[in-house]
């Protein structure tokens, strides 16, 4: 999104969307981000010995200062007696959070801030229905497996239960009367497509608040103290392999 192909590196200032006219956006996660980061690290070597969390912590530190790790490490609860199955599970969340959850809040705040010209209201959903496909990640509702249920041939869904093919009509009528300029649901919720095949809106600030208790442990650190320490837990992550 920062790479110059879509916003640059000043996107919070530099934002123009819609500049003279209203618009409006809808932002939408999947309910396990973080599958996407488990297929890529499963390519890599299971070691004999995974580390210990106590190797994470001490790369960590190397890249944030201890006053600023502290809290990070708490909310997460990256503890050297925690079994690492648990740590392996609570740093795919950190990740999921750090690339996916937070900016798309931060992103919508930016978008919907006051401006004279411009009103964008913000339509938020998460995609909760679990993967029926055969796969890795069959019973997940993995990154971009919303696109199936937009895009997909009716036909993938022969021989699944109703509830598949009942949530793409559902979707397809949501994206067309979005298309269409009318007011989907409520901006202040956060819509859930699934599980059981389901539309179902929650409050916005009741469906992040844990997460958001969570996040806010990172949410001061300079964009580039951020994307060190991602780099330094996805490093660590990919030695965890085969830990379930």
């Amino acid at each position: 999104m920062i790479d110059g192909l879509f916003f640059d590196e000043n996107w919070r200032t530099n934002y123009q969307f819609a500049r003279g006219r209203s618009g409006t956006i809808m932002l939408g996660n999947t309910a396990a981000e973080h599958a996407v980061v488990a297929l890529v690290l499963s390519a890599a070597p299971k070691p004999a010995s995974p580390p210990q969390t106590s190797v994470l912590i001490t790369a960590l530190q190397c890249v944030i200062s201890g006053e600023k790790l502290t809290p990070l490490v708490n909310a997460y609860g990256l503890l050297d007696g925690t079994p690492l199955n648990e740590v392996k599970k609570s740093l795919l969340l950190l990740i999921e959070d750090m690339a996916w959850y937070a900016p798309a809040q931060e992103l919508a705040s930016i978008i919907k801030s006051p401006h004279p010209f411009r009103t964008t209201p913000v339509y938020q959903y998460t995609f909760a229905q679990p993967n029926p496909f055969s796969g890795p990640f069959k019973g997940v509702p993995t990154h971009a497996l919303d696109l199936a249920y937009l895009h997909g041939d009716p036909l993938i869904f022969e021989g699944l239960d109703q509830s598949e093919k009942d949530l793409q009509e559902v979707m397809k009528g949501s994206w067309i009367r979005f298309a269409d300029g009318e007011r989907i649901w409520d901006e202040g919720q956060m819509l859930s497509f699934g599980p059981g095949g389901r539309r179902v809106g929650t409050d916005l600030g009741i469906f992040l608040k844990d997460r958001k208790a969570k996040w806010s442990s990172f949410e001061g650190l300079p964009h580039a103290e951020q994307e060190a320490f991602a780099g330094a837990v996805m490093g660590h992550l990919a030695q965890m392999n085969g830990i379930e």
